[in-house]
């Protein structure tokens, strides 16, 4: 019995620390709250466990940052994700402008709004056609910078 419970307070413990941290565009970690649309009033929302695999990690590459901060405002901490195998980018969306997430949306708790960008190869995205898309997002979203 006391080994079962060993087995179980260890795996809660794995759990906590595989929990995903939301890192903004200037590299500031960011509350999960302010992206994962949460149900109930006062429930913590967190990110979902496939947030990684599917949108991946934030952009290092300093180029596309500014080019992605040329349309997206750093105050406003839109996040900019890359999947680590493909050349696919996300834009994470906090829920403040979010417009397909929520109640009326039929969102659950856990949700968050991302918009993906993919290009054809690794390393065909230029800083034009990523900005092209980019505002495409911002004009979609009804984001002025």
């Amino acid at each position: 019995m006391a080994k079962a419970i060993k087995k179980e307070v260890k795996a809660v413990e794995a759990k906590k620390e595989d929990k995903i941290s939301f890192v903004c565009s200037v590299g500031n970690n960011v509350p999960d709250e302010n992206y994962v649309f949460s149900q109930e009033p006062g429930e913590l929302a967190s990110a979902p466990d496939f947030f990684v695999k599917q949108i991946g990690t934030p952009v290092q590459d300093e180029e596309l940052v500014d080019a992605f901060h040329k349309v997206f405002s750093p105050k406003d901490e839109f996040l900019f994700y890359k999947q680590s195998r493909k050349e696919i980018y996300s834009v994470v969306v906090p829920v403040k402008f979010a417009t397909e997430l929520g109640s009326k949306e039929d969102s659950i708790s856990g949700d968050c709004q991302v918009h993906a960008m993919s290009f054809i190869a690794e390393g065909s995205v230029t800083l034009d056609s990523l900005s092209t898309k980019l505002t495409k997002i911002a004009r979609n979203l009804n984001y002025k910078k």
